[in-house]
């Protein structure tokens, strides 16, 4: 009896590690291998759809409240424990007027880092304006102007706040790799230089000219419910009369969301879940069925 018992533990162990058997384990961890490639490619897939959206915007903010003065800003800004990050962004021409912009849209704007980071204008090279004299821009508007990108370059601008023309030097204390997938361009000044034209910008906004116009980038803890979010936010800041834009670029967002889409993601998943458990199953029982065939044979042998 201890012979047949040894002798049925070799023969197992052999039919255990047998090559068939060995394929069968090949099979399933292929298997699991393609569905988490496939389930990456589907996360990787949209992750690149909405950073390109994001660049296409030029705004990787959940939302923006749009037009508003700095008096509405600092009133939005207190209510800091409803939201994650507030960006500030001010703008402070109306246009650049130098030639060499005509075929690129540009604007002079005051931000905080917060919206620069979110704007994509955060500079990589150098840092941000802090004198009068100093901005930041990207790389294409510095090579329009005939330079190579480099800190310390003295530049000209011709620029007009409401109506009234300048023309100034300046010097670039920063710059960054320029968004091609926007069509517009915002080069930075600092506070000192708002200060400095504080005559002109601290006459409120107007219907005529975009200078003093502030803009609020609004980040919360999650992208579920970006409008609710928004106007609760207004409304407890006593300014729900105030329009906002939803960053379309987040496709989770139920407000922007097409239904079709869902169900056509919901499909997909399901699809593949069923798929693989046929796959393994199929697999599983082939390798009893073979195995019940060759245990039965052993016990007919005796």
């Amino acid at each position: 009896m201890k012979n047949k018992l040894k002798a049925l533990f070799k023969m197992s162990s052999r039919h255990i590690l047998s090559t068939r058997n060995i394929f069968v384990l090949i099979a399933i961890i292929l298997t699991s291998v393609l569905f988490t490639v496939i389930t990456t490619m589907f996360v990787t897939v949209y992750d690149v759809f909405q950073e390109s959206t994001f660049k296409q915007t030029n705004n990787k903010s959940h939302s923006v409240i749009t037009y508003i003065d700095d008096e509405s800003y600092n009133k939005i800004a207190r209510q800091s424990d409803f939201y994650d990050t507030m960006g500030y962004e001010k703008i402070i021409s109306d246009n650049v007027l130098n030639k060499e912009f005509t075929s690129r849209n540009c604007v002079l704007v005051n931000t905080n880092k917060e919206a620069r980071n979110l704007i994509y204008t955060e500079p990589t090279t150098g840092k941000a304006p802090e004198k009068e004299n100093e901005i930041a821009m990207d790389t294409k508007l510095i090579e329009l102007l005939g330079l190579i990108p480099e800190l310390g370059k003295e530049v000209i601008l011709e620029y007009s706040i409401k109506g009234t023309e300048f023309k100034e030097k300046f010097i670039i204390s920063g710059y960054w790799n320029v968004n091609e997938m926007s069509e517009l361009s915002l080069i930075h000044v600092s506070d000192e230089f708002v200060s400095s034209k504080s005559e002109y910008l601290n006459s409120g906004i107007s219907n005529i000219y975009a200078s003093s116009t502030v803009f609020a980038y609004l980040m919360f803890d999650n992208s579920k419910n970006i409008e609710r979010d928004t106007r609760e936010l207004l409304k407890r800041a006593g300014l729900d009369y105030l329009d906002f834009n939803i960053n379309w670029a987040y496709m989770n967002n139920a407000f922007n969301r097409d239904i079709r889409l869902v169900l056509f993601e919901i499909m997909g998943i399901l699809a593949i879940i069923f798929v693989g458990y046929l796959l393994i199953n199929n697999i599983y029982q082939i390798s009893i069925v073979t195995d019940m065939k060759f245990y039965g044979l052993l016990k007919v042998i005796g």
